[in-house]
Order: structure tokens, then sequence, then C-alpha cells
């Protein structure tokens, strides 16, 4: 079945009032944006390497040099950094390539469910408790849903638009990166809480405003 939705418009800096609703048609197929992930890909690739070799030069200039105090300052100083780039950043690259050469839509939405083919899971909206909108510094990064039942997915808490809280998912949460799609965040952001709403789910915002009704 096809239906469109109507989301509100995303306010400029020269209109803030009387912004045109946005027409949605349902089903939205979403593809990852292949060349921005394989670039992404990469960086991450690069720097999670580069960080593993500083890692490893200043294990050594501690080992030879025990007796100088700068050595430790240095190590104590950008060891921790040194550790999580070096341990996040392969896997991050890797799941960034992956995604990358998926040909198929990675998130399918629809008026009576969400399908999210990176995590294996299509969930009924009447499912859903819960909808927060996570943004990060500088952008919206991903969904969190609230579900009134457990569920089992495929979680990677390594691809782009998690946050560090996608590391304590809860049996009855899911996580959907909104990130690097051929679709626009705001504009997806508002299709699902506007079709949770319909059914009741309660929608809240973590570091940003809260999606426009």
């Amino acid at each position: 079945m096809t239906e469109t939705v109507r989301v509100p418009g995303l306010p400029s800096f020269g209109r803030t009032y009387a912004i045109p609703p946005i027409p949605v048609d349902l089903p939205l197929d979403v593809h990852t944006r292949t060349v921005l992930q394989y670039l992404c890909g990469l960086v991450m690739l690069a720097m999670g390497l580069l960080c593993m070799a500083m890692v490893a030069m200043m294990l050594w200039l501690v080992a030879t040099h025990p007796s100088e105090w700068v050595s430790w300052v240095v190590v104590m100083g950008c060891l921790p950094a040194g550790l999580l780039l070096g341990v996040q950043g392969p896997p991050q690259g890797w799941t960034c390539l992956r995604d990358a050469f998926q040909a198929e839509p990675v998130l399918i939405i629809r008026s009576r469910n969400i399908e999210d083919r990176r995590a294996g899971a299509t969930i009924p909206w009447a499912t859903v408790s819960r909808v927060r909108v996570v943004y990060t510094p500088n952008f919206l990064a991903h969904l969190h849903l609230t579900l009134r039942a457990p569920i089992r997915v495929r979680h990677n808490p390594f691809r782009a638009g998690t946050t560090i809280d996608a590391w304590h998912r809860r049996p009855d949460t899911l996580c959907i990166p909104i990130v690097m799609l051929d679709r626009d965040s705001y504009v997806l952001a508002q299709v699902v809480t506007v079709l949770a709403r319909r059914h009741g789910a309660e929608v809240t915002a973590k570091g940003g405003p809260l999606p426009r009704t």
C-alpha cells in the first residue's frame, strides 16, 4: 500500500514561520551514500592503524626510557585517546566499507512498520512505546526506539551515527543510525516520529530539539 505523509518543513535562516510541509511517499526506501561511506571507511581504517602505531611507539618510549618523567607524561596524556581510536577505528572503518557496497535499501519505512535491514529487524509501529531522537554536537545521529517487548537484532555499536549509549543496548531497544544515507536525516526523523505518534508512542530528544509537529 502506498501513502503520502506530510512532515513539518525545515526552518531556514531567512524563514522560520509559515513553512510548507514536506510530502513523503511511503514506503520510503533508503539507501546508503556509497561514496561517503567508502571515504569514511578508508579514513577510519587509516586513523585506527595510525593510532595503534603511535601507541606502540609510546610504549616503546617508556620501555627504553623508564626513568625519564617526560616520557611518562606523554604516555599518560596520549595513551587513552590513542587506544580508544586505535581500537574503534578499524571496526568502524570496516563497517562503513561493508555498508558502502549495499545495493539494496538498508532502511524501509512503511505506514505499518519500519524495517532496518542492517539490524535484521522489522518493527511494527504498534510495538514502539518511545522514540528518542539523538543528536551529536554537530548533527542528528540516530533514532533510539524503545519497544513494548524484547527483540533479537544484529546490533553493531561501530556503525556511523551511533553514540556511546549504543554499547548498552537493552533487549527492548533498537538503535537506527540515520547518517550517510541518501535521505536527509531531518526528514527521516520527522517521518518516523509522525508514524510512531500515530500509534501512541512518546517522542523525546537528546542533545537537540524535539521534532516539530
